[in-house]
């Protein structure tokens, strides 16, 4: 093969930039490595199969023959080897397409389709497939941080002319400051090996693409004693050699150290059932969304008969929220979120509350799931506890566990007993359609599915869910979703205790404090109910530049948690005036808004306000800006784009949540901060 490094060019990172990319203390190595590498072989999958096969060997080879054919480093290979057999980590994939795609720097807009470019070539290249777990962008970079820098890339795919083809290209990526780097003559540290249009050599410069010869493509196979897919197999192996083991097994030679920090067969093992237990073999997931995961390590099947316990409970609490439906003592909540999506649910929360007797007697040999879950562990029991612990999963449509969240924020309000664990598993309804809020064309961002905002919401590493900003508004999905598992696992574990109390006495004892009149509440002065203003234009209210009177309210609807009632206000806008409309909390005698009550209690406000609507001749002239402000924080936007002082009807829908006993507040604020009705 030839060498290309990748000269210093302005704007561009070097290799010391490109590692630092992906970094994240709470996942080790390997974990990173599973996650990534698997990741990227579910999307590619085939969208005809029924299954996506995946092979994690390790294998050995010969430091000397995989030197003749990198050019450029060789010597460096040979000096910090020697002779000895070295390690490689080869994750290969089938039933995908392969990476398929233009192969050729100067085949211009053709590249923005190459999975190959932007897998081997390109950074930072998002996918755009729907459902897709993955990027061939920083994620990535896992793989040049398990070795020296080096990986492989071998793929069979299928060409337009329904014939096959094989591709094989090497990269390297390392700090070009590390005075142990084996490329001394590049000022980036980044180079790809493979075939190219001259045969020059020493021409460092000249780009190089990949080797298509399948002669020479089995010879360098078979280094690592593999062999290329044959018939109509497509798909790709990534080939890391020189693995640095104290990398991926830091806790190694650690006396109390769990047994998969001491064997690297076995990390990947318990690292592959960590992230994707809930995928593989799983019949229920094949028949919602396409093909489920096989998998085999070292040439043996890994399946569910032989998972970890803690990752099998895992893996049934996956299932009853994908269906709906319990499997034995399990129990399923739906969880709904208002002026989110247009039909259906957002998703679902399995949980149960396990004994430690009783996960022992299934197979737990520690005394806390913990163990498991956690990835950077160095002690077995000592430095962890295991009494009354709470751990949630959740994932999304690929089925790659996002994050296991250890007494955090999804169940932090939650108690259980001593000597128990509260498991629980969050799966979301993907493919249900979110409101023009979060897809409008207009806003900076959009969003067709609750997957795409979710999708959205993840890092590089796709390791935790946060809340985004669209059109500069902070959403608040993920928070509303974790503050409705909180009240509906509680709930339920309040009736098995029988002990069930009512928001509002739950709240007092909690805050009570903080619910008490202060001393100076009184008799504060507030807008009478009967100072309407009258109707038209410069006669009306003119003290006021916005003034709201609640005509009427019917209840429209219900269901197990909220009830929505039809409001009838009559609104009075001066001209050219912006004023928003509000639902505020009173607890005793003082009022806040679902931000403030949110800071002050940690809950989620029991109201809301959806589907505003300006009524009669003035609706050609009001406004009505949802985006601007969010519904979700119950308030909205009304702006008078007129120059005639204007009285209209609004209706709206106040969403009130069942089983507490607060009073909602309408307010209307003129945005130069005047109050007008309540």
């Amino acid at each position: 093969m030839y060498l290309q490094m990748m000269p210093r060019e302005r704007m561009g990172q070097d290799g010391k930039a490109l590692l630092r990319s992906l970094q994240n203390e709470s996942i080790s190595l390997v974990d990173l490595l599973i996650r990534e590498s698997f990741q990227n072989s579910l999307d590619a999958t085939l969208s005809e199969v029924d299954e996506t096969l995946i092979d994690v060997d390790v294998k050995k080879f010969s430091t000397e023959k995989l030197a003749d054919v990198l050019p450029g480093i060789d010597d460096g290979l040979r000096y910090r080897y020697g002779q000895q057999l070295q390690t490689a980590i080869v994750i290969g994939d089938r039933n995908t397409t392969g990476l398929e795609g233009s192969v050729r720097d100067d085949d211009g807009i053709n590249l923005r389709d190459s999975n190959l470019y932007k897998l081997v070539y390109g950074i930072a290249m998002n996918q755009s497939k729907e459902g897709a777990g993955g990027s061939w962008g920083l994620g990535k970079t896992s793989y040049f941080r398990v070795g020296p820098g080096l990986v492989f890339y071998y793929t069979r795919v299928k060409l337009d002319n329904s014939s096959y083809g094989e591709r094989l290209v090497a990269s390297l990526i390392e700090n070009p400051e590390n005075p142990d780097r084996l490329l001394k003559k590049s000022e980036r540290g980044i180079a790809w090996w493979g075939t190219k249009d001259s045969k020059n050599q020493s021409n460092y410069s000249e780009p190089t693409y990949p080797v298509t010869d399948e002669s020479e493509i089995s010879d360098m196979l078979s280094i690592f004693g593999l062999q290329s897919y044959s018939g109509n197999e497509t798909g790709t192996r990534i080939i890391i050699p020189f693995v640095n083991e104290q990398k991926l097994l830091p806790y190694k030679h650690q006396d109390n150290a769990p047994v998969w920090q001491k064997e690297l067969s076995t990390a990947l093992d318990f690292a592959i059932q960590r992230w994707y237990a809930p995928r593989i073999e799983n019949s229920e997931y094949q028949q919602r969304f396409g093909s489920f995961l096989r998998v085999r390590l070292n040439g043996e099947e890994i399946d569910g008969n032989s998972n970890n316990t803690v990752f099998n409970v895992f893996t049934t609490l996956y299932k009853s929220a994908l269906t709906g439906n319990p499997i034995g003592r399990i129990q399923v909540k739906e969880i709904e979120l208002r002026n989110v999506t247009k039909q259906g649910i957002v998703g679902r929360v399995a949980f149960r509350v396990y004994d430690l007797d009783e996960l022992q007697a299934m197979g737990m040999v520690y005394k806390t799931p913990e163990i498991y879950l956690t990835m950077n562990v160095s002690d077995t029991e000592d430095e962890l506890s295991y009494v009354n612990r709470k751990f949630l999963a959740f994932a999304r449509q690929p089925g790659m566990v996002v994050k296991y969240d250890l007494d955090g924020e999804w169940t932090k309000d939650i108690q259980v007993e001593d000597g128990k664990f509260l498991l629980a598993f969050f799966v979301p309804n993907s493919k249900a359609p979110l409101k023009e809020l979060y897809s409008d064309p207009n806003n900076d961002k959009q969003f067709r599915t609750l997957e795409d905002y979710l999708r959205g919401t993840e890092n590089a590493d796709h390791a935790d869910w946060d809340d985004i900003t669209i059109n500069g508004g902070q959403m608040t999905i993920v928070r509303r979703i974790k503050g409705r598992i909180l009240k509906s696992i509680n709930e339920e574990l309040r009736d098995d205790e029988g002990k069930q109390t009512s928001v509002a006495s739950r709240m007092g004892r909690k805050f009570g404090s903080l619910l008490l009149p202060q001393r100076s509440a009184g008799n504060a002065a507030r807008p009478k109910a009967n100072d309407k203003p009258k109707s038209g234009g410069s006669n009306g209210v003119k003290n006021r530049r916005a003034t709201l009177n609640l005509i009427s309210t019917s209840p429209k609807s219900q269901t197990n948690y909220q009830t929505i009632y039809a409001m009838d206000t009559e609104v009075y806008l001066a001209a050219n005036t912006v004023a928003n409309v509000q639902v505020l909390i009173q607890a005793a005698s003082q009022k806040f808004s679902a931000a403030e009550w949110e800071q002050q209690t940690d809950l989620l406000s029991p109201f809301d306000i959806s589907n505003p609507a300006v009524y009669g001749d003035a609706s050609e002239k009001i406004e009505v800006d949802t985006l601007a402000e969010y519904l979700d924080q119950g308030e909205f936007a009304l702006k008078n784009t007129s120059t005639e002082n204007l009285t209209f009807k609004l209706m709206f829908e106040l969403i009130a949540e069942r089983g507490q006993h607060l009073s909602p507040i309408l307010e209307i604020t003129d945005k130069t901060g005047k109050k007008g009705g309540e």
